[in-house]
Order: C-alpha cells, then structure tokens, then sequence
C-alpha cells in the first residue's frame, strides 16, 4: 500500500518537473532525455565510493548546464531522483537483502520524495558539489545501503593508512589485512548523513548495535565482502577521557576483535568534533586536545562472531 501511494506521488512529481523544465526550454528533455541520464549510473564499477563522479555524467550536466542554468539542472536531478525512485523501489523487493534493510530503503525513498514535493531544500542542494545530494542519490542507485545509525557502500580499503604512523603501523597494517581482513576488497564502507534523521536518531550505542547487527545479516548474505571500516573522530581513543559518553562508536569494534589504525587530524574532523561540545572547543583552543582521524576496521569473521553471541544473550 505504501509502495503504491509512494509510486502515484513520484508519477504526479515527474509531470510537474518536467513541466517546469518545459518552460524553460521546450526542447532541453528531448535534447538530453531523463531516460539517456538514467542509464549512465548503470557505467559506474562495482566497488566506488558514493561521492565519485563518473566523467561522462559530469560531462553529460555540463552540457545541460551549457544551455541552460544550475537552477534547471537541480530540477533535472530532482527527475533523476525520482526516475531512480521508480526503478528501483521494485527492484529493493526482489532483491537479496534483509527485511529490515528494505524497510530503510523505503523509508528513505519516502523521505527524498517528500522533501521534492515540499520543496524544502536550499537552492543548490541538488548539485553534485554538494555531499548530503550525492548521499540521497547514493541511496537512490542502491550504492548506498541504508542501515539505521549509519549508511554503507561496497568499496576497496585504501592503502594510505599503512604510511600514516611509521613502520610499525605499516607492518600491524599488512598482517592485519592478509591474515585477518583476507584483502583490501571488498568491504564496506561506513558512512554519516546528517541529513537523515532517522539515520541521525539513530546515532546511539543501542542503534549502533542495531546496525551492526544488520550488517551482520548483510555478511551472511554478501559472502564475498570482507568486513567493515570507518574513519573518523569517533575512532580516536583520546575521546575516552574527553568525551566518554562518545566511546562507544571506538569501543564497539575494539572490544570485539576489530582494530583501528592511526590517520591524522584534518579539517573535517575539527569542525565535526568542535561544532557540538563546550568542552571540546574549549580543550582545543587550550591546545590540550586536537580531534584525529582513526581507521577502525571489523573484519567479518569477528563482527559475526559478535553478532552471535549478542543474538543468543537475548
């Protein structure tokens, strides 16, 4: 029922899109139709990460842009979207996946949809150089799978992390990856969205834990992927004496046989770690705390392990 009342709004939305566009030029849709677009997220490789941009597609928005503006352009990716919508919301239901994990897609679904429909997004979220866009269009081409506190994506484990900290991270690092992780591919990817919330009502020791143990019903499906990682701020364990109430997101892959590695502090993590806390900003101008980015990874023999054992405690 949810399906179909999802599917008549977004019929409704692409009438009105494409009439917007019309408006503006007659012959822009079948210059450059939505179904041409569509069909070049079907090009991407099977392990990428969300925010990468395929150069046909940035050539392809160019030339809409050429004869046009961003402004039509944004109403062109609120078709995409939709288009994507469309597609795959049959698809979610065939395919392989826990049945927590397709209540999320629709959700999530429901969520882009609406927010097309009351027009609640700031001129130029709808733009490629804009993150929390490329995480709703992840979700819409099924790169991204949503899963409750976090969103994840198939992709390879980068190497930057053996020359961070000197030769014995890089030798922990090697020993780890081929003897424990089994490779540098594939696995999954952990990422935040901010602008889900119901992602971000989710950011709790308990939906953490709900997560990971949809991720473990994930790896008993996805025989292939290796494991899990994240980097951030979250993985530092300087937080334990700064921010202990924050510990968990570190804890829950180091007390159960995940591991996490040393990165470096960065932009990113400054402003993330400073944005929320009094007492962050504060040991930070006093120079007695700088938020560092870790590598925290789970392989998937350990974090199935965790799983089983915290399925049979209840």
């Amino acid at each position: 029922m949810m399906d179909e009342i999802l599917n008549e709004k977004i019929i409704k939305l692409k009438k009105n899109l494409i009439k917007e566009i019309e408006s503006f030029n007659a012959d822009l849709l079948k210059v450059y139709p939505i179904e041409n677009y569509v069909k070049l997220f079907d090009n991407y490789p099977e392990t990428h990460s969300y925010d990468y941009i395929l150069p046909e597609i940035k050539s392809y928005t160019q030339k809409i842009i050429s004869i046009s503006n961003k402004n039509i352009l944004e109403l062109y990716n609120q078709l995409l979207l939709l288009e994507l919508i469309e597609r795959n919301l049959p698809k979610i239901e065939t395919e392989d996946l826990p049945e927590s994990i397709k209540i999320i897609y629709r959700q999530n679904f429901q969520r882009i949809t609406e927010n097309i429909e009351l027009k609640v997004e700031k001129e130029g979220f709808y733009l490629y150089e804009n993150d929390k866009f490329l995480k709703d269009l992840g979700v819409c081409t099924k790169c991204l799978i949503p899963a409750g506190a976090c969103k994840i994506n198939v992709d390879r484990l980068s190497k930057k992390f053996l020359f961070k900290k000197g030769i014995k991270q890089f030798i922990k690092g090697l020993i780890y990856v081929f003897f424990s992780l089994r490779g540098f591919k594939p696995l999954y990817v952990m990422h935040t969205d901010s602008h889900d919330p119901s992602s971000i009502g989710d950011y709790t020791e308990e939906g953490f834990t709900r997560f990971f143990l949809r991720v473990a019903e994930l790896l008993k499906i996805k025989t292939e992927i290796k494991g899990i990682c994240c980097t951030g701020w979250l993985n530092d364990p300087k937080l334990s004496e700064v921010s202990p109430r924050l510990a968990y997101a570190r804890r829950i892959f180091t007390d159960n046989g995940g591991v996490i590695f040393y990165i470096g502090p960065s932009e990113d993590a400054v402003r993330s770690a400073l944005t929320k806390s009094e007492t962050r900003r504060k040991l930070y101008q006093e120079g007695k705390y700088i938020p560092t980015d870790y590598l925290a990874i789970w392989s998937r023999k350990k974090l199935l392990e965790w799983a089983e054992n915290k399925l049979s405690i209840r």
